[in-house]
């Protein structure tokens, strides 16, 4: 526990400070889907979250957030003033970026066994819509006779037997493969071989791997809800997440009309220059001195 904090001030990214001093704070709050989808989390978690956040949102001097969406949520959910908010987009990894025809080819045999391929990053949480994007692979393959695989990347959450249960009744799911956690310099390669990024959760305060494809050059399917179409910008096809046959028929849309491809593929060059970790220190900075002011 913490007794004693020696400074003028604090950013803090989990809160617990924000509730046990009188030291200026800077609460970093990445978005509030416990409070729209409790159900994604154990019930503990999600118990704790929704008791103790709306605390230290209002004892923060400041909050910084990753979204304008996910600053509209926190003024109308906590009732907050916006003017003690402050947008911080998130940034990209250096090592993502575009790749060799040579490289794509050793990546495909050694991760899709040398097939073109769709590929998921994140971890195997609920609200990440890892359900409804396995059966709209399902159906994109019915519907294009294509070799193309499924790659997900990420971590477990908390029990995955909906998605074991679901793998199992999938015609196609010897297509379907789960490489679990990967280091970012592997990762790197992965996105840059990748036929298309499909990311379609049903929630998300940014979407990291959004910025992640666009500097790749690899194109984007991802959902029209909460953050995403402020991140994406034109550089994605957006689709209903709750829509298994939305997501395959974009899926068929990426597959069979190059000039989709490279439409999204000119638009990310152009919106993914609004993000940078340089970006990024120097808004949270900006944040800090006006909690200090």
């Amino acid at each position: 526990m913490l007794k004693k904090v020696k400074a003028d001030a604090f950013i803090s990214t989990d809160g617990y400070v924000c509730k046990s001093t009188q030291v200026k704070t800077l609460n970093v709050i990445h978005d509030l889907n416990f409070e729209h989808r409790p159900y994604d989390l154990p019930a503990n978690v999600a118990r704790y979250y929704k008791k103790n956040m709306p605390k230290f949102a209002h004892k923060a001097n400041r909050i910084a957030t990753v979204s304008q969406f996910s600053k509209d949520d926190l003024v109308k959910t906590y009732n907050l003033s916006p003017d003690k908010i402050d947008i911080v987009y998130n940034g990209c990894n250096s090592l993502f970026k575009p790749i060799s025809n040579e490289e794509k080819v050793k990546v495909r045999y050694k991760y899709a066994a040398g097939r073109p391929f769709f590929l998921y990053i994140g971890s195997m949480h609920p609200r990440k819509n890892i359900l409804n994007l396995m059966k709209a692979f399902d159906i994109f393959k019915k519907a294009s006779n294509t070799d193309m695989k499924l790659l997900l990347v990420g971590k477990a959450m908390w029990s995955n037997k909906d998605i074991q249960s679901l793998y199992h009744t999938l015609k196609h799911r010897h297509d379907i493969h789960f490489l679990g956690h990967v280091k970012t310099p592997e990762l790197a390669k992965i996105m840059a071989a990748a036929n298309a990024l499909t990311f379609v959760p049903y929630f998300e305060g940014f979407g990291i791997p959004l910025l992640e494809a666009m500097n790749c050059e690899v194109p984007v399917i991802t959902s029209n809800t909460t953050s995403l179409p402020e991140v994406a910008g034109k550089a994605a096809l957006f689709v209903n997440p709750d829509s298994a046959d939305a997501i395959a028929n974009a899926m068929v849309q990426i597959h069979k009309e190059p000039h989709i491809r490279e439409e999204l593929i000119a638009a990310a060059l152009i919106q993914r220059q609004k993000f940078s970790w340089d970006k990024t220190a120097a808004l949270l900075w900006e944040s800090f001195e006006k909690m200090m002011a």
